[in-house]
């Protein structure tokens, strides 16, 4: 990442005017001799006229103005800075204008010299709005300054001379970055993987993937099955850098595929961030329509295709560079670096947390975590405890290397989540499935995750958000939907749940899970309107099954009783049902109040669990 040079060139040209000379008639040669260095390209031997002529005459203003303009050309910045403190000593006042003092002001925000960028801007009679904003910010950040402990990944991970932009699933297990083995070679997207106590040797992710061209700043779904890179070179493509997407199945990673020209413009598209579900990305470009230079863009994924990006708005973007963002899979908070918010120098990182308006509450991450020298590239884990980024080493502007590193958050910024993962089989015969699952939150009804099962392996993941109460439905053409039931808190633990689906036949039962009564009612909660919806689909979907609705209850109360509410229970769903337009025929009901427990009633758990309502299919 490149640092924003504040080029020193144009506040110093309209300091003085250039009319103005010298009275040491050595000085004024040596200048001119430098005016016929530059017609030769000659810059090395102009500077070092220019050098000499205000060796000669300190207070020449013309001669620093020239020595700013080719320290420009020569992109060495420091040096514009080294003689701007001499001009500002030794030039007359009536030369100088307020400019000057707020480019020394950006050079010594530049060098993290926070307190004298104050003292120089404060010279500048018109404040860049920003800088001062940012200088107060910095000297308030670094009155408290916490330790961060920093441990570098081990030599397996960080076996290249550059490795950066690091993304990892939502279980931890597999790391991906981008790599350049060698100064001067392409850049290739390679992996890691770990066991719980050691990283693997990294490796390429895929032929398939990685070519004798750039491939990089890639992003990966939570499943770790959709990866979108950005790839710049060798492939077609509608600009300079393009976003391609790779699906894997099984353990091989499809031919990448070119997003197409609705996400691809002919400007630079690259650093996509996927929500963890694969269906909502986010990506930086330098395309028209934006707010500054690099802005972050987003596009989702429906019907099949991928919609018109649109720009995330001036919230997050501003007049200059946004860069590098990552949406957590809480789909809550995006991280992202900038160099036009308010800050403690260069590119810092941000976050933003999103409710009903968009991405609102932008906030600084602070110091140690941003420095005056450019942050990028941040990643934090599912459950919000651990970040990983590139530590860099510079030279200049140059960076020489740079290798992978984490620490732990001791002070957690944002709402972590927990995961599920398992498999999905025929009940019958064991058979892997690929199935459609999908999350939904029960109390508003919105659909939070949206994925599919392994084709060949039917492994899944489903991300847990904390503070919700889900419903998860698993659903296969031929088969019956089956149910999950989460209710998160920042504690839940992850887990593995196998879930095995029955064929549609006579004898297929399903415990509703998500069907919820008041206490001591047959009334229905509203979370229960989504399952009982999908039962709906599936008579319709299937209108020759026919079904039973069973109520049961514990074993707490009398047998009148039990009966009673078990009986009402399943009348209610059938009332539902038929009000829904299914045919009565279609369906019966039943109450079994504690007659076929399917638990043990002597623990509280297992009372709750024989506390249910069920559909068997009886016909077909």
């Amino acid at each position: 990442m490149i640092r924003v040079i504040f080029c020193s060139l144009f506040f110093a040209v309209s300091t003085v005017s250039i009319g103005q000379t010298s009275a040491d008639k050595k000085a004024v040669k040596l200048l001119a001799k430098a005016d016929e260095a530059v017609k030769e390209r000659n810059f090395e031997e102009g500077i070092e006229h220019l050098r000499n002529a205000i060796g000669r005459d300190s207070a020449y203003a013309k001669a620093y103005v020239k020595l700013f303009e080719l320290y420009n050309v020569m992109r060495q910045t420091s040096k514009i800075h080294d003689y701007q403190l001499l001009y500002v000593k030794h030039v007359p006042d009536k030369w100088l204008k307020p400019q000057i003092w707020a480019s020394l002001a950006h050079h010594e925000m530049a060098k993290g010299e926070y307190r004298l960028a104050r003292d120089f801007l404060a010279k500048a009679k018109k404040k860049d709005s920003i800088l001062f904003n940012s200088i107060a910010f910095a000297l308030a950040q670094i009155k408290q300054p916490d330790t961060l402990i920093i441990n570098e990944l081990p030599p397996q991970v960080n076996k290249f001379r550059h490795q950066y932009l690091p993304v990892l699933t939502v279980d931890s297990r597999t790391l991906i970055y981008t790599a350049i083995a060698e100064e001067g070679g392409d850049e290739d997207i390679v992996q890691s993987s770990f066991d719980g106590k050691t990283w693997s040797d990294a490796k390429s992710i895929s032929e398939n993937i990685n070519s004798r061209y750039n491939e990089g700043a890639c992003s990966i779904s939570a499943d770790g099955r959709t990866l979108i890179f950005t790839s710049c070179e060798g492939r077609r493509s509608f600009g300079n850098c393009d976003l391609y997407i790779s699906r894997k199945i099984g353990d091989e990673w499809s031919r990448p595929q070119n997003l197409g020209k609705e996400v691809n413009s002919s400007s630079w598209d690259s650093q996509p961030t996927l929500s963890a579900d694969g269906k909502t990305l986010y990506f930086v470009s330098t395309r028209s329509g934006g707010v500054g230079g690099r802005d972050i863009w987003v596009t989702n994924y429906g019907d099949a295709s991928w919609s018109k990006p649109k720009n995330l708005g001036s919230r997050i973007n501003t007049k200059r560079d946004e860069t590098t963002p990552f949406i957590h899979p809480n789909n809550t908070t995006l991280f992202f670096s900038s160099n036009g918010h308010v800050g403690m120098g260069g590119f810092d990182l941000l976050k933003s947390e999103r409710d009903s308006s968009g991405f609102v509450h932008i906030e600084n991450l602070g110091f140690p975590i941003n420095t005056y020298q450019d942050e990028v590239s941040l990643f934090i884990t599912s459950d919000g405890g651990r970040a990983f980024f590139a530590k860099e080493e510079r030279a200049e502007r140059e960076v020489t290397s740079s290798e992978l590193v984490t620490y732990a958050m001791v002070d957690k910024i944002i709402s972590g989540v927990s995961y599920v993962t398992g498999k999905i089989s025929n009940a019958k015969t064991l058979e892997p499935l690929r199935a459609d699952l999908e999350l939904i939150d029960l109390s508003s009804r919105s659909t939070f995750f949206q994925t599919e099962s392994d084709s060949v392996s039917g492994e899944y993941f489903l991300v847990l958000p904390s503070g919700k109460n889900f419903g998860a439905f698993i659903e296969k053409a031929g088969y019956l939907f089956e149910d999950i039931s989460f209710t998160t808190s920042a504690q839940t633990p992850s887990d593995t749940i196998d879930v095995f689906l029955d064929p549609v036949e006579v004898g297929a039962k399903l415990v509703l899970e998500n069907v919820y009564f008041d206490f001591d009612s047959d009334e229905l909660d509203r979370r229960s309107f989504e399952e009982l919806e999908k039962i709906v689909k599936l008579l319709k979907d299937y209108p020759l099954v026919r079904i039973e609705i069973s109520g049961h209850t514990d074993n707490v109360g009398s047998k009148k009783y039990n009966q009673d509410l078990s009986e009402r229970r399943a009348k209610r769903i059938h009332t539902f049902l038929i009000q829904k337009g299914i045919a009565s025929s279609a369906i019966q009901f039943q109450g079994y109040a504690d007659t076929r427990p399917a638990f043990a009633n002597d623990t509280n758990q297992g009372r709750a669990r024989n506390r249910r309502i069920e559909i068997e299919i009886v016909a077909k």
